[in-house]
């Protein structure tokens, strides 16, 4: 039987994460943060039961890890769950168990195909995401992982996949001005349409915007600030964060929107 280097790659990975997420208990806690390291970047959020969801890109394809934290004589988990973003249907989906240690299980949510862009696209735009095992009676019903920040980092994990590495010193010190000027114009984006979003007036939002202390970035603050107001009210997105990486490559690519 042959197997797939790009999944045995993959399958390494996950490895590798879930040895980092058990021996390092602040991996994350309660917020969605990006990890940046030699055997790649990906995106964790840890809730209080100690459970960790964690997302990784590849190649477009984006995986998600679910670790749990169990006991030791756990009853065994259900390999088929559903999921569910906020109020929407339910996907249906299998977990690949990757991984089993006394206290924690690793297993690869396995989504479909055909089903993997809306669910994708819900997370950016969702609020929570619930992972259903078995009816209410069941010891292990649900699993309920916020999804607030979570944009935010998942722009920055896309980001920080294209640069090689999303450290705005690194950046600096390894001659890599467009990226760091980039990201920059993609964060006051960002955040002038936050303050849009949140019922600020032109004027209020220019007085919050920061001067960054980069020509090339201040310069086009006013330009970045009426862009955000020229969007029209039915193209706003849930999230303010959800349009960063696209401005980041309109950026990279000369084809910024106030260009």
């Amino acid at each position: 039987m042959q197997v797939d280097s790009r999944s045995c790659q993959f399958l390494f990975k996950c490895m590798v994460i879930f040895i980092l997420a058990m021996i390092m208990p602040e991996f994350v806690w309660a917020k969605w943060q990006l990890e940046q390291t030699q055997d790649g970047n990906w995106i964790s959020m840890k809730t209080a039961a100690g459970h960790q969801l964690i997302v990784s890109e590849d190649k477009q394809k984006t995986q998600f890890l679910l670790i749990l934290e169990v006991p030791q004589n756990a009853p065994q988990v259900p390999l088929e769950a559903e999921l569910r973003i906020d109020n929407s249907d339910t996907i249906k989906t299998q977990l690949k168990l990757l991984q089993k240690q006394p206290y924690a299980m690793a297993f690869r949510i396995m989504v479909a195909s055909h089903e993997e862009p809306v669910f994708v696209a819900g997370m950016i735009d969702g609020l929570e995401l619930e992972i259903i095992f078995g009816k209410e009676k069941d010891a292990l019903h649900s699993l309920h992982f916020s999804l607030l920040g979570y944009t935010d980092a998942y722009t920055d994990l896309q980001i920080a996949n294209d640069i090689e590495r999303l450290d705005l010193q690194w950046l600096s010190e390894n001659g890599k001005h467009k990226e760091l000027n980039c990201y920059l114009k993609a964060k006051l984006f960002t955040l002038a349409l936050r303050e849009r979003m949140q019922g600020k007036s032109y004027k209020q939002v220019r007085v919050i915007l920061p001067n960054v202390g980069i020509k090339e970035v201040d310069s086009d603050t006013d330009k970045i600030l009426a862009s955000t107001f020229k969007l029209p009210t039915k193209e706003l997105p849930r999230h303010s964060s959800a349009k960063k990486y696209t401005i980041f490559n309109a950026c990279m690519t000369d084809k910024l929107p106030w260009r």
